[in-house]
């Protein structure tokens, strides 16, 4: 892992996952780069002539404060706090998650680390409503962070499957976080009343998918809820994880088990990071 994305809009959840994506860098060696979108006003017009006009006292606003932006952006760069991992600032105007998407493949990032509110008021601020949409449509493995989720190690991670050809792939970039962080990993499924299998059969099913893909340190899990998502959340509780892993999107077809919104469902009502990679944008 070279490059870790932070998106930050200076809020207290934004800096949770600033801590949080340090404490990676600091196992990895990895590069942070530190990403705030300054939202430009839509004050544009054009003239008779067709000429693009910009009110010069909005002009003015936009310069003051994107020096503002970049000296909070500097003193957190400078920061002992996080002197032994190097972070790199960047400053945008634009829309924030168009920015993101560019700035992921700009920077080629291997991971995103953003901060969520929860259910509390996802439309409320800059990091709620874009982490949703980024673990919906980012290209690469993204972790969101609720605001009160500390980082004291990642021992255990629960991985919730349905085992589909999907999730042969996503594995593998599991297995890298997995070895990051050297942490046990709970395959779980979940058996619900609306898609209910037999429980030895699918243990074994999860023992085989666990040996072809020689997950080192393992165990597998039939666990029973009425609804998928308060099983995964259930169950991470139940043995004390400290990360949730998911595969979301997917191609047309896939079981909507791991659709984008239970997935985005278990981001905003976790209590611990959780670990998304969609799959459907890797097509």
């Amino acid at each position: 892992m070279k490059t870790i994305l932070v998106p930050t809009d200076f809020s207290d959840y934004a800096n949770n996952a600033l801590n949080f994506a340090y404490n990676i860098a600091l196992k990895t060696d990895a590069q942070i780069h530190l990403i705030n979108v300054i939202e430009a006003f839509d004050t544009q017009s054009y003239s008779t002539t067709g000429t693009m006009d910009i009110d010069p006292k909005v002009d003015l606003y936009m310069n003051e404060v994107m020096k503002v932006t970049t000296k909070r952006m500097d003193n957190i760069v400078n920061n002992p706090s996080y002197k032994d991992v190097t972070i790199i600032s960047h400053v945008h105007y634009g829309k924030p998650y168009e920015s993101i998407s560019k700035a992921i493949a700009q920077h080629e990032a291997d991971l995103v680390v953003m901060g969520t509110l929860g259910s509390s008021g996802l439309d409320e601020l800059f990091i709620g409503s874009n982490t949703e949409k980024v673990v919906r449509y980012a290209k690469c493995p993204v972790i969101s962070v609720p605001e009160k989720a500390a980082f004291t190690g990642i021992k255990n991670i629960v991985f919730a499957t349905n085992l589909s050809v999907e999730d042969d792939t996503v594995i593998q970039k599991i297995k890298i976080s997995q070895n990051i962080f050297d942490a046990k990993l709970h395959i779980l499924w979940v058996n619900t009343p609306h898609n209910l299998k037999h429980e030895e059969e699918m243990k074994q099913k999860l023992e085989e998918f666990a040996q072809r893909h020689m997950i080192p340190n393992y165990s597998v899990k039939i666990f029973k809820a009425i609804f998928i998502d308060a099983g995964i959340m259930n169950y991470a509780d139940e043995i004390n994880a400290d990360m949730i892993a998911l595969t979301t999107g997917g191609r047309k077809g896939i079981a909507y088990l791991f659709s984008g919104s239970l997935a985005e469902h278990v981001v905003n009502h976790s209590c611990l990071p959780v670990w998304t990679y969609n799959v459907g944008r890797q097509q």
